[in-house]
């Protein structure tokens, strides 16, 4: 189970690309390219046992994991319905004190 975001609710993703399609199930197909409607936000909720052959102290991707789910008609997405803000540089950091924290509401 992976947490998507609509590609035009993630802030800060300077891509023209998103990552995953999405049918009525919730299935997910992962496009990468502009076709695609959300934006993988990092955060996952897998088993354990699909890590077992990727410990050897290798590196990997997760994708690899992900793409063998999707094979296996077991990969599934759901959608983030509230902010979502990508950082990737000190500056990135600087826009969203600058353009999205001055707007957000402090909680009660």
């Amino acid at each position: 189970m992976l947490l998507l975001v609509p590609k035009a609710n993630a802030w800060g993703h300077d891509s023209d690309k998103a990552d995953y399609i999405m049918n009525s199930a919730g299935q997910l197909e992962r496009l990468s390219s502009p076709a695609a409607d959300y934006v993988y936000a990092s955060l996952q909720i897998v088993r354990p046992e699909l890590y077992k052959n990727h410990m050897s102290g290798t590196s990997f991707s997760n994708r690899d994991i992900f793409d063998a789910a999707q094979t296996a008609g077991r990969l599934y997405g759901l959608v983030h319905d509230g902010g979502w803000y990508h950082f990737s540089t000190p500056q990135s950091l600087d826009l969203f004190h600058q353009q999205v924290a001055p707007q957000l509401q402090p909680a009660p």
